[in-house]
């Protein structure tokens, strides 16, 4: 057997050992000391995924509880590649969503269906444009365009744009693709994906486990801890198969 293979998987042992965890996250906080920056959180969004609507009920508490800067960055579409059977993928993941939704008390339609693409591309606008206001401004907005996208309420979210003007299709198009290329950059192509200190952080189901990282560096602002609903619904299993259920973190 080759040496190198051989020592593949001490390697990939060592890499994701909590020992070496810790010091990479610790490296990452002297950076920041270092150069005297906030704590940053990333969030990278998209209109018509499921996740990411989640997500979005979820952050104003979240960032209510934690004294960080939040970033936001929309995309509209990933790589081919990445995706396998994206017809497929997005079925499960509307169902999926259904169940994460009523486990945690949020707002996402039972029988939600592939959202309309002229609404999306409105939809997508509308947060591109407003996606550097405070999380007090966006994130309110960002609900209520998402909750009428999904839902199909055409005439709301075209109030909200009235409103609360979208970005022009020109300009869209040039920051939709820098926003990629960033999040490519950086390693991933998914959305509702969370990035703090050089980790990744996948929608609601992941997010209890950057809120104890950042407990542990003592930037709450609540005594209490972040936490999430757990504990299954009765007859949770019917809802939606388990393969299609967000992984536990031992299985990523």
């Amino acid at each position: 057997m080759p040496l190198a293979k051989l020592l593949q998987p001490r390697l990939a042992s060592l890499l994701t050992s909590p020992r070496t965890r810790k010091s990479l996250r610790q490296l990452q906080e002297t950076k920041r000391r270092l150069g005297a920056q906030p704590h940053v959180v990333s969030v990278w969004l998209r209109a018509d995924d499921p996740y990411s609507y989640l997500l979005v009920q979820i952050l104003p508490r979240f960032v209510a509880h934690f004294d960080v800067v939040l970033q936001v960055h929309i995309i509209n579409r990933h790589e081919e590649a990445t995706t396998p059977a994206p017809v497929e993928l997005a079925a499960y993941a509307r169902r999926d969503a259904v169940l994460l939704a009523r486990r945690q008390a949020l707002d996402f339609p039972d029988q939600a269906a592939a959202p309309d693409i002229t609404d999306t591309d409105l939809a997508t606008r509308l947060l591109l444009a407003h996606a550097k206001q405070p999380p007090a401004i966006f994130l309110p907005l960002a609900r209520q365009a998402l909750a009428a996208l999904w839902r199909g309420y055409h005439k709301k979210l075209s109030t909200l744009a009235s409103r609360f003007l979208p970005m022009t299709a020109a300009t869209a198009a040039v920051q939709l693709e820098s926003n990629l290329q960033r999040l490519q950059a950086l390693g991933h192509y998914q959305p509702a994906m969370l990035h703090y200190g050089g980790e990744w952080y996948w929608g609601i189901d992941r997010l209890p486990y950057l809120a104890e990282r950042l407990q542990e560096l003592g930037i709450a602002r609540m005594a209490h801890d972040f936490v999430l609903n757990d504990a299954p619904l009765p007859g949770e299993k019917g809802l939606v198969p388990h393969q299609f259920l967000i992984s536990e973190p031992a299985d990523l």
